[in-house]
């Protein structure tokens, strides 16, 4: 590379960097400062253009794992989706159920209604058994006034004479 034009650059290094440059010239690992700064920046440049050609592969591959994973994402949001869905209908339900259950009567007083009730069934049924009892007496004596209706009464006359009232003397 003798042959190829030189640039001078300037640049600010912190002066550690600047103390292992020096040391590196001074054990003749290098034959100067510039030697040492351009083979740094070479290996420096080539090792990233190696790196970015095994970069695009594996970009490729993150790619490729980020569509994996978008679809996997796409996959649970609609199964989020529909599982929110079934949660609304739960809730709907469950709002019904619970409006259900309060228009519903108290159990107690269900079964307090249904312990009269069989209580206002027998007394009802008391009732129309009197009342049947009572219609059969009522026509019985009907059937006896109609008889007594029809029957001339007579009256019996003791045997023997007739008195007089006292008031009549002869």
């Amino acid at each position: 590379m003798p042959d190829e034009i030189r640039i001078p650059i300037n640049a600010k290094i912190p002066k550690s960097l600047h103390d292992s440059i020096l040391a590196a010239v001074e054990a003749e690992q290098y034959k100067d400062k510039t030697a040492c700064i351009t083979e740094a920046l070479e290996k420096l440049l080539n090792n990233t253009q190696e790196e970015t050609q095994g970069n695009k592969e594996v970009l490729q591959e993150m790619e490729n794992e980020i569509q994996n994973l978008q679809r996997v994402i796409q996959a649970k949001y609609t199964e989020l989706q529909d599982y929110r869905n079934v949660l609304q209908n739960k809730e709907s339900e469950i709002h019904r159920l619970q409006s259900v259950i309060q228009e519903a009567p108290d159990p107690l007083e269900l079964a307090e209604m249904k312990g009269s009730y069989t209580v206002m069934q027998k007394l009802i049924e008391e009732k129309d058994k009197r009342i049947e009892d009572l219609t059969r007496e009522v026509s019985r004596l009907d059937m006896f006034a109609h008889y007594f209706k029809n029957v001339e009464v007579k009256q019996i006359e003791a045997p023997g004479e007739k008195k007089k009232p006292f008031w009549k003397f002869w």
